[in-house]
């Protein structure tokens, strides 16, 4: 996978949750990691598929644009800066050393476990949305 390879080796500096929300509804459809030489990784989940995509890139406002034209006004997009959070605060200014990519039978991407040196955490997707968890490396 070209865009995790290309963030081995990098220093992570912040870590955004860009939320899809609406009147009744908030769920965290992108997380996206920004590293200290300012490259940027996005995770993202939702639609039919429930899977998981990786893209270098994010275009917030053009996110927000689409959602705004679909949904008639009524759903939007909130970031909100997770760097300091407690499952997040110990992997910022940390190395990326690896990575490794869960799949379903049908090849879609299920889950990434990116290594930090000793520490590991887990990006998955389920119910809609996307969550972080710290596993042991």
């Amino acid at each position: 996978m070209d865009a995790l390879e290309k963030i081995r080796g990098k220093t992570l500096e912040k870590t955004l949750y860009h939320e899809w929300v609406s009147d009744d509804l908030s769920t965290v459809d992108w997380i996206e990691l920004v590293f200290s030489d300012d490259s940027r990784i996005c995770f993202a989940f939702g639609g039919m598929e429930e899977t998981m995509e990786i893209r270098s890139t994010f275009d917030c406002d053009k996110e927000k644009l689409e959602l705004y034209t679909l949904f008639d006004g009524k759903v939007s997009i909130r970031t909100q800066d997770h760097s300091t959070a407690r499952k997040w605060k110990n992997f910022i200014g940390q190395k990326i050393t690896g990575y490794e990519i869960e799949e379903t039978d049908e090849g879609r991407i299920r889950s990434v476990a990116i290594t930090f040196g000793a520490k590991k955490l887990q990006i998955a997707g389920a119910e809609d949305s996307l969550h972080m968890q710290v596993l042991s490396a």
